[in-house]
């Protein structure tokens, strides 16, 4: 059976860190920290779920949501909200927009993990598509996002950085092999 994807957008690293490390055992989880890489994102690794922050630089989570059930190819995925506006107009506002389910700042990861897990078994995303996570890892790895740090993923068994440093160590390993010794050189 595959693992659901998840992507979570929040411009606070503390509560994409909170959302990783709860969630990371269950799901493949691509962290944003930049509102603005969502959709550059989103073209490399299509989630079964997506968490939003609404108060984000640029460009909202309520604008984000918007764009999505807008456009056919990703307005049946499902998006939780997370954010800390908990008047009773702006989780209508939410809804109205097609959030799931609106979860209010300061949360549990307990809380977080249940609401999630419920979500994506009350109705259950195809696994049945041919996602390898080798295929997000070769793209992402080229992203300047990724690189400066704003964009991560993790999952069960993966940790994208890691799966980065490796392949580069193994790259330059087979590059010093095919390299000729230097210290022979000229004599």
């Amino acid at each position: 059976m595959g693992i659901y994807r998840i992507m979570a957008v929040d411009d606070n690293e503390d509560t994409l860190n909170v959302i990783k490390m709860t969630l990371e055992d269950s799901y493949y989880i691509m962290t944003i920290s930049d509102p603005m890489d969502f959709y550059e994102m989103l073209k490399i690794y299509v989630p079964h779920l997506i968490i939003l922050d609404v108060m984000m630089p640029k460009i909202t989570g309520f604008q984000i949501l918007d764009i999505l059930q807008h456009r056919e190819e990703y307005k049946k995925i499902p998006v939780v909200i997370l954010s800390a506006k908990e008047q009773a107009r702006e989780i209508r506002h939410g809804y109205r927009l097609g959030a799931k389910l609106y979860i209010t700042k300061p949360f549990t990861a307990e809380r977080l993990k249940r609401n999630i897990d419920l979500q994506l078994q009350k109705d259950p995303p195809n696994l049945n598509d041919d996602f390898k996570i080798e295929n997000v890892m070769k793209p992402l790895q080229y992203s300047k996002s990724f690189q400066k740090g704003k964009v991560n993923l993790s999952g069960p068994n993966i940790d994208a950085k890691e799966w980065v440093e490796d392949k580069l160590r193994r790259t330059l390993d087979k590059a010093r092999q095919l390299r000729p010794d230097h210290k022979n050189r000229g004599r």
